[in-house]
């Protein structure tokens, strides 16, 4: 199975470079929600209200298809930097539920053996050699 490299930290701490320079040092998918949100969604009009309930359905529609896409490449045993941005500690929590579900039901998912519970962002699974980020790595 691949290692899921999971990068989460404070709007503008530099979340998405470190991840860039992590996989310049390591073969690994990259996938940063800004850069699909850009490619998405970025030359589509605003509407005139209610413009976060906009940016907030697309958000969760990119944050599902990488999420597969994600899982899919860690079961296929590609290693992934995974950067999406999540600022909210509710949504961080809700994305670590689901990456802890990933493992109890498919040990091929590469994300098991890891626990979020009572943990921050920052110091859940096994901190990055750099200090920032978080990588959550297969089980041996």
């Amino acid at each position: 199975a691949g290692a899921l490299h999971l990068i989460i930290g404070p709007v503008g701490a530099g979340k998405s470079t470190f991840a860039r320079a992590l996989v310049a040092r390591r073969p690994a998918l990259l996938l940063v929600l800004d850069d699909w949100m850009a490619r998405l969604f970025g030359a589509d009009p605003r509407p005139p209200s209610d413009r976060v309930g906009w940016y907030l359905e697309r958000r969760d529609r990119c944050l599902a298809l990488i999420w597969d896409v994600a899982r899919g490449a860690c079961v296929a045993g590609c290693d992934v930097v995974l950067e999406p941005g999540l600022v909210r500690r509710a949504e961080r929590a809700a994305l670590y539920e689901q990456i802890e579900d990933a493992g109890r039901r498919d040990d091929r998912a590469g994300v098991a053996g890891v626990s979020p519970k009572n943990a921050s962002s920052t110091d859940w699974g096994r901190r990055s050699t750099s200090g920032t980020g978080t990588d959550v790595t297969p089980r041996a």
